[in-house]
């Protein structure tokens, strides 16, 4: 005979805005990435994947993603190599930011961003249970240029 199955929603606990993401608060130095897709803007012209052309640099973008993943957020900010930090929308050439969450959210969260490969950036922000938030991949780092 076959068991009668009862579908049920579990609630997910939600935090408090003031429990995101943040370097300075000792518990979220210890905590290794965990990357999503969800808010992906995958047709963006300038600022996606469909900037990639070459199969070798979707390997090397692979690559740091799983480097990133053995280290926490505070060995990563430490380090340097990865070019971790905060996005202040006013100093790029892009400063409406996320444009494409303002329909998601209320508040847009604050933007960061990281090295994936050469020039390669990663643009998102941490979510309510500090999950990256990947949003962009910028080729040539063209949001935050180098200041020569």
């Amino acid at each position: 005979m076959a068991k009668k199955h009862t579908n049920f929603i579990v609630p997910v606990q939600q935090l408090p805005p003031t429990d995101r993401f943040m370097p300075s608060k000792v518990p979220f130095k210890s905590k290794y990435p965990d990357f999503s897709f969800k808010y992906y803007e995958h047709e963006h012209r300038q600022y996606s994947a469909i900037c990639i052309k070459e199969i070798k640099d979707f390997h090397k973008m692979f690559e740091r993603l799983k480097s990133m993943s053995q280290k926490t957020w505070q060995e990563i900010r430490d380090s340097g190599i990865y070019h971790f930090h905060d996005v202040e929308w006013h100093k790029t050439t892009e400063p409406n930011g996320f444009k494409c969450l303002s329909n998601i959210f209320k508040e847009i969260p604050p933007a960061w961003q990281f090295e994936l490969f050469g020039e390669c950036r990663v643009f998102g922000f941490f979510n309510s249970i500090n999950v990256f938030e990947i949003i962009w991949i910028d080729r040539d780092h063209a949001v935050c240029p180098r200041k020569h």
